[in-house]
């Protein structure tokens, strides 16, 4: 075999592992783009419908509450502010508190804590009402 027909033997066979190689790399990269799409979906699940106010998107709505929600999330579905929730976190649940915890230094509330202490205070206000 002559030193040209090597050549010409060696492009095409470069050629080909190129074409094979292009082609695994565009499915690989539509299964990332994918699996990206389908995270950022999942991540924007809890405020996907909730309006952007001041750049960031508020949770006005109970259904777009996150499970776990952080006291910015509280706040912003409660309409008060991220101080006041922690002011309701540091109280007793007993004493008409948000129930709450913490995970590694992070204030954490339930999304069915922080429903039923709403109707909670919902009902308590109606009671004061009543009676004035």
């Amino acid at each position: 075999m002559s030193i040209d027909s090597t050549q010409r033997f060696l492009d095409v066979v470069f050629e080909r592992l190129l074409n094979e190689n292009a082609s695994s790399l565009m499915a690989m990269k539509a299964l990332i783009v994918e699996g990206t799409n389908e995270i950022r979906n999942r991540e924007s699940a809890a405020t996907s419908e909730a309006p952007i106010i001041n750049g960031r998107k508020r949770v006005l709505r109970a259904e777009h509450l996150p499970d776990v929600c952080s006291p910015q999330v509280a706040a912003d579905y409660l309409q008060i502010s991220r101080t006041r929730v922690y002011e309701y976190c540091g109280i007793a649940p007993e004493a008409g508190g948000i129930p709450s915890y913490t995970i590694g230094g992070s204030r954490k509330i339930d999304k069915a804590d922080l429903l039923r202490w709403k109707e909670a205070q919902k009902a308590r206000a109606a009671e004061r009402f009543a009676h004035d």
